[in-house]
């Protein structure tokens, strides 16, 4: 394999290779992307020339090797950069159309199939028009256009493929909502004692612990994959402390670095994320599993008129806003709902309850003595083996709770895939792309493609392609 003069930011590129060669018969392809060996991920401060080494002395050993490339990134994007792009794979026409709505100056788009790929394309300006039969192009005004719900109950109180951007963020206290799993918000990570850890921490510190404003390039902390906003927990089991300022903190690595080969830190690595500036007491924003959590949070926290439930970056989010925008933005997957819009949990609490007492009542007339009970399986199985049913979160069953693998992703599963969701789409004005979608503000040119002038710009939040 050749390797590219200059690395990309997720490896070294592969720029060409050699006829006859194990490359060559693996099925490697210019483009790919070196980003691990022998599990050892890519890192900016080495150079071709110990990517070389590397290969060097497995070979030295007659041993394997084993490299893991990422083969889409040069497909997915101009130039193998999604950052500066005119182009991103999605299966869905009203992604690709939300994205030109989102992205400033994009003035047309195009979505159809391109080398067994289907892709959206993005232009700054258009020349006029070629013939195709598998694209459809549109103007920046051709969107769905969602409109909020009318209906009171809940599920059909949703209006779901939109979000409240246009809204106005409400913030407040959202510890209580939080939703992570301690193996999920927590990682512990092993340093050598030897060698630059290499951790820039900021001045002021989290009520957490020491947040990481920086990671210095070619250290520990880059190879181990700290990134900017984790907030340090732990020092070797030894608790942040609050008192201790910044040289206090210095001196616990050092101390630890000079007692053994190695040191633990333990990092907060969800916090940053899950909360407007990693602050939950004062946020926007919360992560959560369901949009039930997401509805009824609106509905207990003082000044919510509205709230949307979507995906961010991987993980299931819900936003708060203190009014109900008049015009709603479209996002495939997102969902929304006023304050009024949540599942009772009071109604599922009173009908289980009741059932219970009815069923006691029969089985006290029937058979003499209300400990008969526990001979009905359904009633054994689900209430004297599960004393634990009774309690608040049990009965988060009061709507429908589909939980994150069943809601669709924000980068799509092809348009009108509505089958695992809840909700209605009531008033909402988009249309199959096989009929003229005036209503959108525009005209769907459903069998040509645009042939114009592209701009490129960061498309990272569009891409949906998974890990495999």
């Amino acid at each position: 394999m050749a390797l590219r003069d200059q690395p990309h930011d997720l490896g070294e590129m592969v720029d060409d290779v050699l006829p006859s060669s194990q490359a060559f018969e693996a099925g490697i392809r210019k483009g790919w992307i070196i980003v691990e060996i022998n599990g050892k991920r890519f890192s900016r401060s080495e150079r071709l020339q110990d990517i070389a080494k590397d290969f060097d002395s497995a070979k030295a050993k007659s041993a394997t090797l084993e490299v893991k490339f990422d083969v889409r990134t040069f497909l997915d994007c101009t130039n193998a950069d999604c950052k500066n792009s005119g182009q991103f794979p999605t299966n869905s026409l009203q992604r690709c159309a939300e994205a030109c709505g989102q992205v400033i100056g994009c003035q047309w788009w195009a979505f159809g199939s391109n080398d067994d790929d289907t892709m959206c394309n993005l232009y700054s300006d258009t020349s006029g028009f070629v013939r195709s039969d598998s694209i459809t192009s549109g103007p920046q005004a051709c969107v769905p256009v969602p409109v909020m719900s009318n209906e009171s109950g809940w599920p059909s109180c949703v209006t779901l493929d939109a979000d409240l951007h246009n809204g106005k963020p409400l913030f407040a206290d959202v510890r209580d909502y939080v939703q992570r799993d301690d193996e999920v918000r927590h990682r512990d990570i092993i340093f050598s004692s030897t060698g630059n850890i290499g951790m820039v921490l900021r001045e002021t510190p989290h009520d957490l612990g020491e947040i990481v404003s920086g990671v210095q390039p070619g250290s520990q902390g880059e190879a181990m994959g700290v990134r900017e906003g984790w907030i340090i927990k732990e020092v070797d089991g030894r608790p942040f402390n609050r008192s201790e300022t910044l040289l206090d903190v210095g001196a616990d690595f050092s101390r630890a670095k000079t007692a053994g080969t190695s040191l633990t830190v333990k990092f907060d690595v969800k916090t940053s994320m899950d909360c407007t500036n990693g602050d939950c007491k004062k946020s926007d924003k919360f992560s959560t599993t369901t949009q039930d959590q997401c509805a009824y949070a609106c509905s207990q926290i003082a000044q919510c008129a509205s709230w949307s439930f979507a995906v961010e970056e991987e993980d299931p989010m819900c936003w708060l806003r203190s009014d109900v925008p008049s015009v709603l933005r479209a996002h495939e997957g997102s969902m929304v709902g006023n304050n009024s819009c949540y599942p009772s949990r009071l109604g599922a609490n009173f009908t289980m309850v009741a059932i219970v007492a009815v069923l006691a009542y029969a089985v006290y007339q029937y058979g003499g003595m209300v400990k008969g009970i526990a001979t009905l399986p359904v009633l054994r199985r689900h209430f004297l083996k599960d004393p634990g049913l009774f309690n608040d979160k049990a009965f988060e069953m009061g709507g429908i709770d589909n939980g994150p693998d069943e809601l669709e992703s924000l980068m799509g599963q092809g348009a009108g895939n509505t089958n695992k969701r809840v909700g209605s789409n009531a008033g909402s004005t988009w249309q199959s792309a096989s009929r003229s979608i005036s209503s959108w503000g525009g005209k769907l040119a459903s069998t040509f493609g645009t042939r114009t002038d592209g701009g490129h710009v960061d498309l990272n939040d569009f891409l949906e392609d998974d890990d495999i």
